[in-house]
């Protein structure tokens, strides 16, 4: 079965499914591709650039390291980005305080190498609708691979008269636990483990430490969520306060606090028609005889050539973000069980910052 390349607009990768959208035309001609978004948060603006693989065995994107990107505003503000050299095709703002100011409307621009230039359609930052509250509940459902978790929940109220669209963003940090390594800086001198193995040996059902050796890197703090999407149009719901509208699914692999963080985002019908196209196709199931998804182009045109097809959108947003500490005893009250803790299915050996790269060892503060 073919496997298709996955465009994320959102800086990262997104969903796994039984079908990804395909990006690429089948004459392997590559296309661009341009992800971004500005906002009203401040360092909100970011671009990213590259185009589709040259070659159809390639999974891979080709980052663009050299473009001219530029944002600016009805009023004729603007901000050049340049290219971020930690990030290939990533081009964040020479001015850091840039940001978006609702009731204004924005416009990105791209220059290629090649002379091309690139415009995206103006889109209107629209005013915030804030998130009224962030709402959980326990979900039971487990397996080998996934343990049981929580649902996250938001409660808003929606404007009424005008249509709102929104997208949704929720990250959960959580604990998660690994064998760690052996840590040569501490090593006993009767420990028959070299530095850098791993520090525990796993069973079906517990693991046990070798008590004669130090380990370290056993235990971060991942970032889960950060791929998830949902949005919502108000059709149906104009006017009225929305309770417990589900923006994540959040497993949960050990004890200890749950920090939940929920952007609400308030987009034009545009953008959301076009990520709701885009959360249909990557959550889509079907076999190998469906009907191939197409490109998904947005918001982005050759200002020379309107028969380019240009893939991805810049989105223009205002964004709302609430957040939320779950404890530990929180959890145990929603009826959470933690006796399938130890099952190897969830440990996995090794250095916990390498296994998980969006972890880290410190637990967050101030939340």
């Amino acid at each position: 079965m073919l496997k298709y390349l996955v465009l994320f607009i959102f800086l990262v990768t997104l969903f796994s499914c039984i079908r990804e959208i395909d990006f690429r035309n089948q004459d392997k001609s590559p296309q661009l591709i341009v992800e971004g978004m500005i906002s009203n948060e401040n360092q909100s603006c970011s671009v990213k650039i590259s185009y589709t693989s040259k070659t159809f065995n390639n999974y891979q994107n080709d980052p663009v390291k050299d473009a001219k990107v530029s944002i600016y505003d009805d009023l004729g503000n603007s901000v050049i980005l340049v290219h971020n050299k930690d990030t290939a095709g990533l081009y964040t703002p020479t001015n850091s305080n840039f940001h978006g100011i609702e009731g204004r409307t924005y416009t990105l621009k791209i220059i290629t190498s090649d002379g091309k230039q690139y415009l995206s359609k103006p889109e209107k930052i629209l005013p915030v609708v804030p998130i009224y509250n962030i709402t959980y509940s326990h979900n039971p459902k487990a397996d080998k691979l996934i343990p049981s978790g929580i649902d996250i929940y938001v409660d808003f109220y929606d404007p009424p008269i005008v249509d709102n669209y929104y997208l949704w963003r929720t990250k959960v940090i959580s604990k998660r636990v690994a064998t760690g390594i052996v840590d040569s800086s501490l090593n006993s001198p009767i420990c028959t483990l070299a530095p850098g193995d791993s520090c525990k040996k796993v069973t079906d059902f517990n693991f046990y430490d070798y008590t004669d050796c130090f380990c370290s890197h056993v235990t971060c703090w991942v970032n889960y969520g950060t791929n998830s999407l949902v949005t919502l149009s108000d059709a149906s719901v104009n006017g009225s306060f929305v309770k417990k509208n589900k923006t994540l699914f959040s497993p949960i692999y050990w004890t200890g606090n749950q920090y939940v963080e929920v952007k609400q985002f308030s987009v034009s019908r545009t953008c959301y028609a076009f990520w709701k196209r885009y959360e249909q196709e990557v959550n889509r199931t079907g076999d190998l005889y469906d009907p191939q998804p197409a490109p998904l182009e947005g918001n982005i045109y050759n200002t020379d050539d309107g028969t380019e097809v240009v893939l991805g959108y810049f989105t223009v947003a205002s964004v709302a973000t609430k957040r939320l500490l779950i404890t530990n005893n929180d959890l145990v009250q929603a009826g959470v069980k933690f006796d399938y803790l130890y099952l190897s299915e969830y440990i996995q050996r090794g250095d916990c910052r390498l296994i998980w790269p969006n972890s880290s060892e410190q637990e967050p503060v101030n939340w």
